[in-house]
């Protein structure tokens, strides 16, 4: 059995969540499956698969490197490709010269492990990956590809083999959206870096991490962008509440969209909130992630959709207690580790602060059922799952 995988969609840095689900699955299905073909602009994220097997494609269709603006002199744009940027020109890679690849050296099956790499059309048998359908949830937010997905997508999923849906809430939106049958699609859950996601060994070593990177003693923690559906000004606006009673910083790792932050900034103001108090800390390393995870008082997401959700299972993992939301895919993921809010209530958020911050019983019980709970979630699981929707199709 003769596979193709597209994934010139991950970056040289690779940090969102459709890349982390690529650059997983693809090294997973590589070392069970070895007739499966890679492309790729960066070869380097796929240690496992042969090389033999990994065709890098011309470095015209990388994205466009980020430009510093200076306050006395404005950068030149970066330099475009028939007027197209390279997020379009990979786009446009994938739809049209992409499939003569798979036409002319006879694959037997196409694995589109997102759903902007899935073919209009595809000459051979198709797989495609969905992670999410936050355009269609939220459409209010921005979405470059809005027509590609409202207006051709409906016609790929219909003609696809089959679909993996990420969790069953995602399935559920498939359905509800499109219209899918809903045997033409399969759960297969998504996975975190175990051996980077762990409980620390180390107490004293990761407490000493800990102050290094500048974070207080003791802390809560999110970590999530400011995008509408993460719900982060009901968080700020119930962490204003839950202050009055405990006086513990909270830190927010997470990209921040500039225009989404004023309403944040508003929220502080009106709880005499300051940056002492709620501390956002932007990008962060990955590898300094489990350390800051373990040493939390509690973990806060109440995000309203999610796909999957990598951010608390990161936590579960970690032995970090969580408090999330009952919405969307998340209690998938968390299950029995986790103290649940409704996201739609702000005072629903602000008790479950203090309900996990005054009882620490109760949050040496959630860390104990997080690392059970994380468990259950593993790349080897969902690459071999996924290799058995492959061969019941060929």
């Amino acid at each position: 059995m003769r596979i193709a995988a597209n994934a010139v969609r991950v970056s040289q840095k690779s940090g969102g969540g459709f890349e982390t689900y690529v650059i997983h699955i693809l090294n997973h299905l590589a070392k069970i499956q070895g007739e499966m073909d890679v492309y790729t602009l960066y070869p380097e994220h796929f240690p496992k698969v042969p090389e033999d097997h990994l065709i890098k494609i011309g470095g015209k269709f990388k994205r466009n490197a980020a430009r510093t603006v200076s306050t006395e002199t404005t950068a030149p744009p970066p330099p475009r490709r028939f007027g197209l940027e390279g997020d379009q020109l990979r786009m446009l890679w994938t739809q049209a010269i992409f499939p003569l690849h798979l036409l002319c050296k006879k694959y037997d099956l196409y694995f589109a492990a997102t759903h902007l790499d899935a073919l209009p059309l595809c000459p051979i048998r198709q797989v495609i990956n969905v992670q999410d359908t936050i355009p269609l949830v939220f459409p209010e937010q921005e979405h470059k590809y809005m027509f590609y997905i409202r207006n051709v997508l409906p016609a790929i999923y219909r003609r696809a083999e089959k679909i993996i849906a990420v969790s069953e809430n995602t399935k559920k939106d498939l359905i509800r959206f499109y219209d899918l049958n809903p045997e033409s699609i399969s759960v297969i859950y998504e996975a975190i870096d175990s051996s980077l996601f762990k409980a620390p060994e180390n107490l004293e070593e990761t407490r000493k991490k800990i102050s290094e990177l500048g974070l207080p003693p003791r802390y809560l923690l999110s970590v999530s962008s400011n995008l509408p559906h993460k719900n982060l000004p009901r968080m700020i606006e119930a962490y204003g509440l839950a202050r009055k009673k405990f006086d513990i910083p909270l830190v927010i790792i997470g990209y921040l969209t500039a225009k989404y932050q004023d309403e944040i900034s508003r929220i502080m103001k009106r709880h005499n909130l300051t940056e002492k108090d709620v501390r956002f800390l932007g990008h962060f390393s990955m590898k300094h992630l489990p350390s800051v995870y373990a040493f939390c008082e509690a973990f806060i997401f109440v995000s309203l959709y999610e796909g999957f959700g990598f951010p608390p299972l990161e936590a579960l993992a970690c032995g970090a207690p969580v408090v999330v939301s009952n919405a969307a895919s998340i209690p998938e993921v968390v299950g029995p580790a986790g103290l649940y809010v409704d996201p739609l209530e702000i005072e629903s958020i602000a008790q479950g602060i203090e309900d996990i911050l005054s009882d620490e019983g109760k949050r040496t019980d959630l860390r104990r059922k997080g690392l059970e709970q994380a468990k259950k979630f593993s790349w080897e699981k969902a690459a071999r799952e996924t290799l058995e929707v492959f061969k019941m199709l060929v």
